[in-house]
């Protein structure tokens, strides 16, 4: 991730995996985070973007939250470090 001078995000790329047969691309979380919405919509964006099914280790309803709650701790996370908080 990068952020401009004002500390916002100009570039970021996100991934998930472990929802799905392969990793997923955020393209909509993506450009969601870089035109400055707010976390709980990126959030609602990844979920919605996931397409998980259940098996014997999880349901699809948790797996899809899981993500959700993975980027949202990712995103803080190197956001936090890209303004050098």
């Amino acid at each position: 991730m990068s952020v401009d001078e004002a500390g916002t995000p100009a570039r970021a790329a996100i991934a998930v995996f472990g929802v799905d047969s392969t990793p997923v691309r955020m393209d909509a979380a993506e450009a969601a985070l870089v035109t400055g919405a707010p976390m709980a919509d990126i959030v609602n964006v990844v979920e919605a973007a996931v397409e998980p099914v259940d098996d014997l280790h999880a349901s699809a309803e948790y797996r899809r939250r899981v993500a959700g709650v993975m980027v949202e701790r990712a995103l803080t996370s190197a956001l936090e470090e890209a303004r050098g908080v």
